[in-house]
């Protein structure tokens, strides 16, 4: 597929298809139900809940909701499991951690709402947060910050001038082994901690040049003071590769690591970062120039079966890039038959730029916080534009053949008369065929 760059004109709210019904006035004169419909959008179902509500709905192409699910917590990420399950991540309320995306429980659903199994991880030094990614095998991965105080971050090398008083939170992946109803063993784990480099502290054991270390993570490069330093928002998983990429928002990066590793080995070189993409600036191998992602959502591989299968996309927010407008971006990792990752000497990872990018250059699509894309079977991109309530499918040429604007909040399920609709987290298109809907025979009307 060639390199093809897209840049179009915005889509007007206000130029709706006459035709097509679904639509509500919300606060602001904001239209919103399903937009345009035309030949060529992929087939299926797609999932999306209100950013922080307790429902997720289910809606055909035509904008109508053939399905919800119902909970008492407030969620984000939602995943429909081939046995017709819902999995969810739901927010504790936790008062230790509080950040934008923390969550603490993961519940998983019937197709009625009856909750099946849950499982928290949050407690005074550690919490479950954004996301989450069901396994082949049945297992679940799990993005979670773990607590470092003020000591223990000065004593791996943070400079004391970068710390909030409250020490700093790290990044740390489990998966896990649900058993019974509300209990789960871990089986793998990988931690950021074990894999930093700084070059304050010479009588560390972590001191370094950073650029002679890109495959470690440099302790002092986010110059805010936040303790919520990374802010890494998703993760998703390669089933060809056995591979877990993390999108670090705050590093505006992508990072890469290996799965096929024991906890042990995950600790030692084995789990420094296989790949990284987006700003080199992050591992003192380029400049401004060279930045890619500017405080990116939803990192992921494009899936067997679909155009462009293998390549990495992410949903490119944009913030801090000069001029406010969003981006859909997917590159071509350099990657040999094995996974492995080639890096030239004293050079950034490849590539330079974007094999296929999506926008309008302009706020007409611009969304600074959550948001996602998904390539589709047909070599469409469903796009969730989050702060906008959007979700809207692009052809490679870049044409929008669906459009929908959320008009649910989380303080209302009838999709107008109430408050402005909230943001969604993310939004997933299932086929048709898919087994959580057509091996059970589900009644979608």
């Amino acid at each position: 597929m060639p390199h093809h760059r897209c840049l179009r004109v915005g889509f007007s709210l206000a130029a709706a298809i006459p035709w097509f019904p679904v639509l509500t006035a919300q606060d602001g004169g904001t239209e919103t139900g399903l937009l345009r419909h035309e030949e060529g959008a992929s087939p299926g179902y797609t999932l999306f809940g209100a950013s922080g509500g307790n429902t997720t709905y289910l809606i055909d192409l035509d904008g109508e909701v053939v399905h919800r699910w119902n909970s008492d917590s407030s969620g984000g990420s939602n995943y429909l499991l081939e046995d017709g399950s819902l999995l969810r991540r739901e927010e504790t309320g936790n008062p230790n951690f509080r950040s934008g995306g923390a969550g603490g429980r993961i519940s998983r659903y019937a197709w009625d709402s009856t909750l099946l199994w849950h499982f928290e991880i949050s407690d005074e030094s550690r919490i479950q947060h954004h996301d989450v990614e069901p396994l082949p095998n049945g297992n679940i991965l799990a993005l979670c910050w773990e607590k470092k105080s003020r000591d223990q971050a000065i004593a791996a090398g943070r400079d004391p001038a970068r710390l909030a008083d409250d020490g700093m939170w790290f990044e740390f992946v489990v998966e896990l082994t649900p058993q019974g109803e509300d209990r789960a063993e871990t089986v793998w784990e990988w931690h950021l901690f074990d894999h930093l480099i700084q070059d304050l502290g010479d009588d560390l054991s972590n001191h370094g040049a950073i650029s002679e270390h890109p495959r470690k993570v440099d302790l002092n490069f986010a110059a805010n003071r936040s303790a919520d330093w990374i802010h890494a928002n998703g993760l998703a998983y390669n089933p060809v590769l056995d591979q877990i990429v993390i999108s670090a928002r705050r590093f505006s990066e992508v990072w890469v690591i290996d799965h096929d590793t024991t906890p042990e080995a995950a600790r030692g070189t084995a789990g420094d970062l296989l790949y990284r993409w987006g700003n080199p600036r992050a591992y003192g191998r380029g400049d401004e120039e060279d930045q890619r992602l500017f405080l990116q959502h939803d990192a992921r591989w494009i899936e067997a079966g679909k155009p462009g299968a293998g390549n990495l996309m992410a949903f490119n927010n944009g913030q801090n890039r000069g001029r406010r407008y969003s981006s859909v971006d997917e590159w071509v990792p350099p990657t040999d038959e094995q996974g492995g990752y080639s890096l030239d000497p004293a050079a950034a990872f490849a590539p330079r730029a974007e094999h296929w990018s999506y926008s309008t250059g302009d706020e007409n699509f611009y969304s600074a916080i959550i948001s996602g894309a998904q390539r589709l079977p047909n070599g469409n991109t469903l796009i969730c534009s989050g702060n906008q309530s959007r979700l809207f499918e692009v052809t490679q040429e870049g044409t929008i053949v669906w459009e929908y604007v959320n008009g649910f909040s989380r303080e209302t399920e009838s999709g107008g008369g109430g408050p402005p609709p909230t943001g969604i987290f993310r939004a997933t298109r299932y086929p048709p065929d898919y087994p959580g809907l057509a091996r059970l025979g589900r009644d979608l009307d």
